[in-house]
């Protein structure tokens, strides 16, 4: 990285705009994204992000690290509907984090949303992040996997 302030890629500043809120504690204006699912959070859920390890999360500032084109077009549009995929499976007995909340209760949250509790063969509810080859063929499902399913199906030269 230089030494100047890195330049924003302009697609990233567009799709940043639609992002008002964290994709995992609704802090506003979230200037850290997660590059593995494309999501924008904030400086505290980058903390508990980090410390999953760059094998569960990626973590980069929008505003002080170098972004390619590549990295800006993964980005999702908006929370709403990332989240209706990842907070699917997430126990109701775990609240979604404020700013407010601490970090252990963070860290908990964000681990039963990006990682898992147990698996899907016990719980019979998706985890995203280890599971998505269950996302083909799965009847329980919510309708807004249809679009995931179709991706992964091509994805694995399913007809």
């Amino acid at each position: 990285m230089s030494s100047s302030t890195p330049k924003i890629h302009p697609l990233l500043v567009k799709i940043s705009q639609q992002w008002s809120t964290c994709a995992d504690c609704d802090a506003s204006d979230p200037d850290w994204a997660e590059l593995n699912r494309g999501t924008f959070i904030c400086l505290q859920c980058s903390g508990v992000h980090r410390s999953f390890g760059t094998h569960v999360s990626k973590v980069r500032s929008s505003t002080l690290d170098e972004w390619t084109k590549s990295m800006a077009g993964a980005m999702q549009a908006s929370n709403i509907e990332f989240n209706k995929v990842y907070e699917y499976h997430v126990p109701e007995a775990y609240r979604k984090p404020t700013i407010h909340t601490n970090r252990a209760n963070r860290e908990k949250y964000l681990q039963a949303k990006y990682i898992g509790l147990e698996s899907y063969s016990v719980s019979g509810k998706l985890i995203p992040a280890f599971h998505q080859q269950q996302w083909l063929k799965s009847p329980s499902l919510p309708p807004v996997f249809d679009e995931y399913c179709k991706d992964d199906e091509k994805s694995a030269g399913v007809n």
